[in-house]
């Protein structure tokens, strides 16, 4: 049993598509997205001496890669996502969504957009209750 002290982790939080300004063309069916919250991002936060995950750079004010080019974060609406392609000049086909619908996970930040991609790296599992879908394979 737990104490009136303990709160639950806030790991997300659900904005609606229109408060979002998530774009017609981004997952269609979504009816919003999950922002990661504090606890879910201190999970994957960078060591204190580091400033920056390892590895990445800017490809514009509203994009950044990682060095091997399969991961890409973007910002569309007020909300930073994350995408993965099979290769450095590929398209960007799959976005992290949570796993029992189509809804995007997404962060406030570059930074943590970056530290989530890091997390969901093709060559690491996933968070539980989350997977890649392809981009289209919901009539995108």
């Amino acid at each position: 049993m737990t104490s009136n002290d303990e709160k639950a982790p806030q790991l997300f939080r659900f904005v609606n598509r229109e408060d979002a300004k998530l774009p017609d063309f981004f997952l269609p069916k979504a009816t919003g997205l999950l922002v990661a919250e504090a606890d879910l991002l201190q999970a994957v936060i960078l060591p204190f001496w580091l400033d920056y995950p390892v590895g990445w750079s800017m490809l514009d004010a509203h994009r950044g890669q990682s060095h091997d080019g399969k991961l890409e974060v973007a910002k569309l609406g007020h909300y930073w996502y994350i995408g993965r392609r099979r290769g450095r000049d590929e398209p960007v086909i799959e976005t992290v969504v949570e796993a029992f619908g189509q809804v995007p996970i997404c962060t406030r930040t570059c930074f943590d957009a970056m530290l989530v991609a890091e997390h969901c790296h093709p060559e690491v599992n996933l968070p539980l209750g989350a997977h890649w879908m392809r981009l289209g394979s919901n009539g995108s």
